[in-house]
């Protein structure tokens, strides 16, 4: 396996009470993706960056199972603290903001190309083998659509052909290009040029260079609703192609509470962008050719110092484990880490 991974897959979450079941979703995605790159030869890495962790619950690294060893697949653990959140507007009624975390592992992220998605996702098997023959291009983001599961688990340690029955046995409906339709129906019709930008949080895939070429996403300080959004809408505005990867080559979400789809009226009442706002700043970027607000160089926190830890360095005191600095890694006593 090459040294440096071929995709990373960026993800961002914090223990708390979010969704329900938190340890069991994010322990299934683990699960599922670490199998399938190992069984695919998929060199990848998953970036998981735990932000603003609880101060009275163990971080994500401590409540999740280590997955099998394997010489394609690696997972590393970036802490977000407390003092970085609590610097941000809104800091006091939202604990979690989500894409400037994704900004963290996609700054820090080694892949040549970059997907960020969330703990929920599970991959169908012919995505991932499309994504192991390595025939993603520059100057292209993928989007893949997403079948929402009607069920809040999965069957713990269930892969392959098994775990790809179960979740075609349980879509409820489909977040695909051209709006949400029920399971077994027909997608409505639309215009290819359109931006897929249904539930584009996750899963947005394209190149490390094209990622910084954006800028990440805005970095609002508001509920996560839509800025993925504009993520896409900058990267079109940068003459960024966009594929839509056709099915079978889809993601599947395991289902929850909390979130967009069943509460609408809850989400809408967080610091948040309306869809007016989010339409007005979508097309301004598109005619402009340029993001409003563009985040500067040092989006993602690029520059700043955080701890990092993997399945392989457990405690948090260890000297192995690594503090990360953006587009650069260093050791604890500040020796750069040559093989980050």
């Amino acid at each position: 396996m090459p040294t440096t991974p071929y995709l990373s897959i960026v993800t961002a979450s914090r223990n708390d009470s979010h969704g329900g079941n938190i340890r069991e979703r994010t322990q299934s995605f683990l699960d599922s993706l670490a199998e399938q790159c190992a069984r695919h030869r998929l060199p990848a890495e998953l970036v998981m960056v735990d932000w603003n962790p609880p101060a009275d619950r163990p971080s994500l690294r401590e409540i999740l199972d280590t997955p099998p060893a394997s010489p394609y697949f690696t997972t590393r653990f970036i802490t977000v603290p407390h003092e970085v959140h609590a610097s941000l507007a809104h800091a006091d009624i939202l604990p979690f903001f989500q894409m400037i975390a994704k900004n963290v592992g996609i700054r820090r992220a080694r892949g040549k190309f970059i997907l960020a998605t969330n703990i929920d996702i599970l991959f169908s098997e012919e995505l991932m083998a499309f994504l192991a023959e390595q025939t993603l291009q520059e100057r292209y983001f993928y989007r893949a659509d997403r079948h929402d599961l009607d069920v809040f688990a999965v069957p713990p340690k269930l892969f392959g052909d098994g775990l790809m029955t179960f979740c075609r046995s349980h879509v409820s409906e489909v977040q695909g290009h051209y709006g949400t339709y029920a399971s077994g129906m027909q997608s409505p019709a639309g215009d290819p040029a359109d931006l897929h930008t249904n539930a584009c949080g996750d899963f947005t895939l394209m190149s490390r260079r094209d990622w910084e070429q954006t800028g990440g996403y805005p970095e609002y300080a508001l509920y996560s609703i839509y800025i993925d959004g504009l993520g896409l809408y900058r990267a079109a505005a940068a003459g960024i192609r966009q594929t839509v990867l056709p099915y079978p080559l889809c993601i599947y979400h395991i289902n929850h509470s909390g979130g967009w789809v069943l509460d609408k009226a809850l989400c809408e009442s967080k610091p948040s962008l309306s869809y007016d706002e989010y339409q007005a700043l979508g097309l301004s970027i598109l005619r402009k050719r340029k993001p409003p607000a563009r985040n500067n160089d040092k989006w993602g926190y690029n520059g700043e110092i955080f701890f990092e830890s993997s399945f392989a360095s457990p405690c948090r005191q260890r000297e192995r484990e690594k503090h990360t600095m953006g587009d650069a890694c260093i050791e604890k006593n500040g020796v750069p880490h040559a093989t980050c």
